[in-house]
């Protein structure tokens, strides 16, 4: 059951997968992370839907669990967050993700070349946007006991990760808006066909306030034409 965003005090939990294997592993560490940080919950979203639903709402702290698909592509769920990336190294986009603490763990079958080519390019562009690692990348191969590499890095997670979530200066709601807006304008230029939410809600607001506006304008048209019909009448009188 995926946890949506709230007040409280939220870890994000993202991941993209194409065979559930990145999702349900994922999922074992959000349902892991009240009991290992008393005072904390985690907002399960995939990668995408941070993006284009949660309107990357960033949290001071993020865990990824991602995999590669084909030839080094992303999987499911993580189409545009991989646009986002790609641009951040291309571009080289530093420090728009300052302030922010982030784990990856990458999934994947050896046996393909490519086959930690998205969770690298992901990693990469966290580093070069400016972004803290709490723990080492973790690197789950299908051809080497995938399940206990997950376990082992889970379990390494939460020692670095307490002391992160203890030591690090908290964000201001102003710092977290900033990343918000650098990460919405990055993907305007990196995603094709993305809309941005937060500009989109500004030209929505143009049209609902001359919907307000507009019956007041046309009872004081009414009045105007009341009054000069008056005085018409009375200069005629």
């Amino acid at each position: 059951k995926e946890m949506p965003l709230s007040e409280t005090k939220k870890i994000l939990v993202l991941y993209a997968s194409q065979t559930g294997n990145s999702q349900q592993a994922a999922t074992r560490i959000a349902e892991k992370i009240p009991s290992n940080l008393p005072g904390y919950e985690a907002a399960l979203l995939s990668l995408d839907d941070f993006l284009e639903i949660e309107k990357a709402a960033w949290t001071q702290f993020v865990l990824i669990c991602t995999s590669s698909y084909g030839v080094g592509q992303a999987p499911m769920g993580g189409y545009s967050f991989r646009r986002f990336c790609d641009y951040i190294v291309e571009h080289n986009c530093m420090d728009i993700l300052n302030g922010v603490h982030f784990g990856l763990l990458g999934l994947g079958d050896s046996m393909y070349t490519t086959f930690f080519q998205n969770p690298t390019i992901t990693n990469d562009a966290m580093h070069k946007a400016g972004a803290t690692q709490i723990v080492k990348i973790g690197k789950a191969d299908a051809s080497k006991k995938q399940l206990q590499a997950i376990e082992e890095w889970t379990d390494n997670l939460w020692k670095p990760l307490k002391q992160a979530v203890e030591s690090a200066p908290s964000m201001t709601e102003e710092r977290l808006k900033e990343l918000q807006m650098d990460t919405l304008n990055i993907c305007e230029k990196a995603i094709p066909d993305f809309v941005n939410p937060l500009k989109e809600n500004k030209l929505n607001a143009v049209p609902m306030n001359l919907m307000v506006g507009m019956p007041i304008v046309i009872a004081l048209v009414a009045v105007v034409c009341y009054l000069l019909m008056q005085s018409e009448n009375f200069a005629s009188s």
